[in-house]
């Protein structure tokens, strides 16, 4: 049987890249999950190598984008 905590999720993080976003994101890491961080660019993101990187400007300039990068996410957290 699979244990709760043992469960690896695919979580976005929105605007995961400093203060206590940055520290969600490691923290997430460190417990094997994989993450998808997505920010709008206004500031340099320096994220763990797992990370895959996204970028609020494309889904700002077209509303009818898709709200969430590709990929099925399990869970979204907002840091906005």
């Amino acid at each position: 049987m699979l244990d709760a905590w043992e469960l690896k999720l695919e979580i976005l993080v929105l605007d995961g890249t400093q203060f206590i976003g940055l520290r969600l994101v490691e923290l997430l890491v460190r417990q094997s999950h994989r993450v998808t961080v997505l920010n709008r660019g206004i500031s340099p993101a320096t994220l763990p190598e797992s990370v895959s990187p996204g970028d609020w400007r494309p889904l700002q300039r077209d509303r009818a984008a898709a709200p969430v990068v590709y990929g099925p996410h399990n869970s979204i957290l907002s840091q906005i």
